[in-house]
């Protein structure tokens, strides 16, 4: 198995999946501005493939990479869900996408470090 292929298969059906989104609702799910378009990216585009991919090789940090996205897109429609909806625009859109991705992988690098570091000692 390629495992970029994975990555692409993911990405295209986040892409396709906030593209008719889109389209039913009248909304600007396809560019991320909606806590519905963000959690598909993180976790269909990104958390996904990374989970998957880091089962398959056995690596740790691959696998809290994907598991930690997966949660911030969690995050993510449980706070469009309590606020004003999953469909309201929240502004700004793909800059919070990596802004949350930025986080995600700031944290997975702490947390690989800390596991390589103790694993050592």
């Amino acid at each position: 198995m390629k495992f970029s292929y994975v990555s692409l298969v993911c990405v295209i059906a986040s892409l396709t999946i906030n593209g008719a989104i889109s389209a039913v609702t009248n909304t600007a799910t396809l560019l991320a501005v909606t806590p519905a378009g963000i959690a598909i990216y993180l976790i269909v585009g990104f958390g996904g493939p990374q989970a998957f991919l880091g089962q398959q090789t056995d690596s740790s940090m691959q696998l809290g990479t994907g598991v930690l996205t997966i949660i911030l897109g969690l995050i993510s429609l449980g706070l469009g869900a309590l606020g004003s909806g999953i469909l309201t625009e929240w502004g700004l859109g793909f800059i919070n996408l990596l802004t949350l991705l930025g986080i995600g992988m700031i944290w997975a690098s702490i947390w690989g470090f800390e596991e390589g570091y103790s694993s050592i000692a």
